[in-house]
């Protein structure tokens, strides 16, 4: 367990320590052999996924059209272990830093805190597609910054795995 943070930083700060050590206390309570990227604990099917080499599918262009309702996605990259990391902290170190990435980020629909979020692909130019982890700790939500604002995709990753990965007629589990 790490100490907690000196009483001389900010409350976002604070709150971001906060969230991240709950994520892994629950971890450890409930077993879960997931990972921690970039803060977060990472669910336990998309470390499998990425391990098995299979956390990047083969989806024709319209079922991606389907899924993430946008006619003009071009590229579906999900990203591997390093990337999410790297990518992850690259959007709260702009959000932090500058206030017009933080507006373009933080826009119309659900939208989205930069300090709860693993970004996990994209669909293309500042289109990402992001792990929500400010409802629920250990199951987040599945969002995408569509042309409209963050849209919600799924209301956790097995059933985001489900929708990309799903052969007719069977569940991921």
């Amino acid at each position: 367990m790490t100490d907690p943070p000196r009483l001389s930083i900010d409350r976002r700060s604070w709150m971001r320590w906060a969230r991240q050590q709950a994520s892994r206390w629950w971890a450890e309570l409930s077993g879960d052999e997931g990972e921690v990227l970039a803060g977060f604990n990472a669910p336990v099917a998309l470390i499998r996924l990425i391990e098995g080499g299979t956390f990047s599918p083969d989806c024709d262009s319209s079922r991606i059209e389907e899924i993430f309702r946008e006619s003009d996605s071009y590229c579906f990259d999900l990203y591997d272990r390093s990337r999410i990391v790297r990518e992850s902290c690259r959007f709260r170190e702009k959000a932090r830093s500058d206030g017009e990435t933080r507006s373009l980020f933080v826009r119309p629909g659900l939208g989205i805190d930069p300090e709860s979020t693993l970004l996990i692909g994209d669909l293309g130019a500042d289109m990402p597609i992001a792990l929500d982890y400010r409802i629920d700790l250990q199951r987040p939500r599945v969002l995408y910054l569509g042309v409209g604002g963050w849209i919600e995709v799924a209301e956790n990753f097995d059933s985001f795995c489900n929708l990309i990965l799903a052969v007719p007629g069977e569940t991921f589990k």
